[in-house]
């Protein structure tokens, strides 16, 4: 394990050791920050970029693993990461040593995954037996495995990127359907509408809301979105949410409309934008993000009231994650590293504020992620050892750190 440092010196060390050992040039990720103005056509481009599952990196042998622990001021826990190609979630402890494994090689993919409280694991998933159709393809589903491994039920359903136990005991997922003839398509290009289904403890559909209908109220201003295609269908992936997440926090109920029991936090990542609607009427209540955010992922609640946000620049180069006030709308915390270029995920990504003060980062693209102080400091930093094809790190879905005594109950036999 290397002392700490910044993340940028991590990774400029890695490329100096990985040339002196091999003689070879390391490839490394260059992208050009766009202008402002940068044309739909190419944001498009961008936004395709979220169903590739490799990383663009290749790092050396030694480059793997835990690089740096700063013991005495990172958040203690286990880290819960899915690989998406490899259709496998880990669970390691905080020196990167592998505790639990679930897997399914025969699948396709394997997204976002969740570790309830009676250690039974959720997965979105996707089926490898039937043909692929890329952004419009329906053989998904969703996975209940037991601490073991056991399979418990398996639902298909078009579920994709995030889940979440509802306050009520129930699981809400994110899903789509697919519509012909909307008026916010072009004739014969079919609408992907992202949806949030609600599923009792056995799977079973007991609730459903529209995010387009949410956001076709008259009070939303749509983003441009073009028309993509896959596996011979034209289709308009106008929002394409990637998290979701009920207010939970009882300490904020009552604080204004968004902070009322049954608000949904989505993050929009086609519409670059993070909103909030009401899970009983089915109605926006607020969102933000245009002009600031662009192709953000994971947006959570935090104590304060405040949102933290990935947002990952899709155009402009690099990311970064920033903390929002949404009752002023104004920033108050921002991470990006010292030099922006070193800290980019085109797709996927996730941030987590943790007890300590401290957030975690997921460079899913990159395979990465790593822990920072409230003032930018690496105290923690990890590069995902699995590989694919070529030497890149394959991609990690996102990183959750859990709590010590939850995951110490579970391996304990509960």
């Amino acid at each position: 394990m290397i002392p700490m440092t910044s993340w940028t010196g991590v990774m400029r060390l890695g490329a100096l050791l990985f040339l002196a050992g091999c003689g070879e040039e390391l490839p490394v990720e260059s992208v050009e920050p766009a202008e402002s103005a940068e044309p739909v056509s190419e944001l498009d481009r961008l936004r395709a970029l979220g169903y590739a599952g490799l990383s663009s990196e290749t790092v050396g042998e030694g480059l793997s693993g835990v690089l740096v622990f700063d013991q005495a001021r990172s958040q203690p826990g286990y880290n819960l990461y899915s690989v998406r190609l490899l259709c496998r979630v880990v669970l390691m402890n905080a020196v990167g040593q592998e505790v639990r494994r679930w897997e399914r090689p025969q699948d396709r993919a394997w997204s976002h995954a969740q570790l309830v409280d009676n250690g039974d694991l959720l997965v979105i998933g996707q089926e490898h037996s039937r043909p692929y159709l890329g952004a419009v393809d329906e053989h998904r589903y969703l996975l209940r495995l037991s601490w073991n491994g056991e399979e418990l039920w398996k639902v298909d359903l078009n579920a994709h990127h995030d889940l979440e136990v509802a306050p009520g005991g129930e699981i809400c997922v994110l899903s789509f359907a697919r519509t012909l003839g909307s008026e916010l398509t072009e004739e014969g290009v079919e609408l992907r509408e992202d949806e949030l289904l609600l599923l009792n403890s056995e799977g079973e559909r007991i609730g459903r809301r529209s995010l387009v209908t949410a956001l076709s109220g008259g009070v939303y201003e749509w983003g441009a979105v073009r028309p993509n295609e896959s596996g011979g269908v034209r289709y308009l992936d106008l929002i394409h949410a990637n998290s979701l997440e009920f207010l939970q926090r009882a300490e904020l109920f009552g604080r204004g409309d968004m902070y009322a029991e049954g608000c949904v936090l989505v993050t929009a990542r086609h519409q670059d934008c993070v909103l909030v609607m009401d899970w009983e009427s089915g109605e926006l209540i607020w969102s933000w993000g245009h002009g600031e955010l662009l192709g953000p992922h994971g947006a959570s609640w935090l104590a304060s009231g405040n949102l933290l946000i990935f947002d990952n620049g899709l155009s402009r180069g690099w990311s970064r994650v920033i903390e929002l006030d949404p009752r002023t709308e104004q920033i108050v915390w921002e991470y990006k590293s010292d030099f922006p270029e070193d800290f980019y995920s085109p797709s996927r990504g996730s941030c987590q504020r943790l007890a300590n003060g401290n957030t975690l980062v997921a460079a899913s693209t990159s395979g990465r992620a790593f822990e920072i102080t409230p003032g930018g400091e690496i105290v923690w930093s990890w590069i995902n050892p699995a590989r694919e094809e070529g030497g890149q790190v394959a991609t990690v879905v996102r990183m959750t750190r859990l709590d010590l005594d939850f995951v110490d109950r579970l391996r304990g036999g509960r």
